[in-house]
């Protein structure tokens, strides 16, 4: 096949693998974290909604008895995922940069909402995928995005990515939270709202469920027991006998299409 992006090739890889592990993490599924996302997304009845990157379904799911949901994809296996959480939904296999739906006009609406949840440090190019969602949502249509963020410390960064590089093939690079927001500006959109939250995830589960090398395995742990006690802006370790947890710093942006 043509023009096939060879990182698109490793995260089709990955989370073919994760599918299944990611579709019951705890950190995915947490209820307060849910319920904070779809808050904010507001969804209201009969309301069309296209959830970018969507993964198994977990959000679309929780939206797809309020109104029309498309889950978009770049990895088959998610999709199955998605369509056992959420029936009702239409599913799309597409890279999130380059998603198949025209564009929205005053006189032609496709979508209300565009939502993307813990993805965009998976794409070399979030601008794409933001532009994207802006593009296909109606003038004046909201963009809700979810996603850890990295430290507005360059150095403290540069220790955390280098950590999630090595647990997971497939990460790219977290935006630190002001470049999310500023990235949502550049795209055309209005920020209407933002808010933190923080998630706090087990070692052993958050390396379970993703299949790094087996020589990666010891150096993550070995980084993040140097970190135990600190906090490096998007990540924070505490250490109690042999566990780890690690407390990952997230952002919501609400915006709307200025158009």
């Amino acid at each position: 096949m043509k023009n096939r992006d060879p990182h698109n090739e490793v995260v089709r890889a990955q989370f073919a693998l994760q599918a299944v592990p990611f579709s019951t993490a705890l950190h995915a599924n947490d209820p307060e974290l849910l319920n904070q996302y779809l808050r904010l997304i507001a969804l209201q009845p009969g309301e069309r909604v296209v959830d970018f990157c969507s993964g198994p379904g977990i959000v679309a799911a929780r939206l797809a008895g309020a109104g029309c949901v498309v889950c978009l994809d770049v990895t088959h296996e998610m999709l199955l995922e998605a369509r056992k959480r959420a029936p009702q939904a239409l599913l799309v296999e597409s890279h999130a940069g380059r998603a198949p739906f025209a564009r929205s006009t005053g006189s032609i609406s496709i979508f209300d909402i565009a939502v993307s949840r813990l993805s965009l440090h998976h794409v070399q190019r979030p601008e794409e995928v933001v532009l994207e969602m802006a593009r296909v949502v109606a003038p004046g249509g909201r963009v809700v995005i979810n996603d850890i963020v990295t430290s507005e410390n360059k150095e403290e960064s540069a220790y955390t990515e280098r950590i999630e590089r090595l647990r997971d093939p497939s990460h790219t690079r977290c935006l630190t939270g002001s470049e999310l927001e500023r990235l949502c500006i550049a795209c055309g959109l209005r920020t209407t709202a933002v808010e933190s939250y923080v998630s706090t995830i087990d070692h052993d589960e958050w390396m379970t469920r993703v299949f790094p090398p087996d020589r990666n395995r010891p150096v993550v742990r070995s980084m993040l027991e140097e970190m135990a006690g600190r906090d490096m802006g998007g990540m924070r370790v505490e250490k109690s006998g042999d566990k780890i947890w690690i407390s990952r710093r997230g952002k919501i942006v609400c915006a709307v299409r200025a158009d």
